[in-house]
């Protein structure tokens, strides 16, 4: 697409379900912001790894990471060459 650009955006979504109070919360927050797929690639399979060794497992609790590509118009104008 021309005039368009594209990001790789990987997201944190944690899912918190407390059956004894009936409340249901879903947290989003952003990781990290990269140029290609690869990279952002990279960096999921770490979160999950790291994710998978350093916490304890809640069963009210479920975190897992996603990849999501952004596209964008930008407004601001390139710098023009004298």
């Amino acid at each position: 697409m021309i005039g368009h650009n594209v990001k790789f955006v990987v997201l944190k979504i944690e899912e918190q379900n407390f059956e004894a109070l009936n409340e249901y919360k879903c947290l989003v927050d952003v990781v990290g912001t990269f140029n290609n797929m690869e990279d952002a690639k990279k960096c999921k399979d770490a979160k999950d790894i790291l994710n998978t060794i350093s916490t304890e497992q809640k069963d009210w609790c479920h975190v897992q990471f996603r990849i999501q590509q952004i596209f964008y118009k930008s407004f601001v104008q390139a710098e023009k060459s004298a």
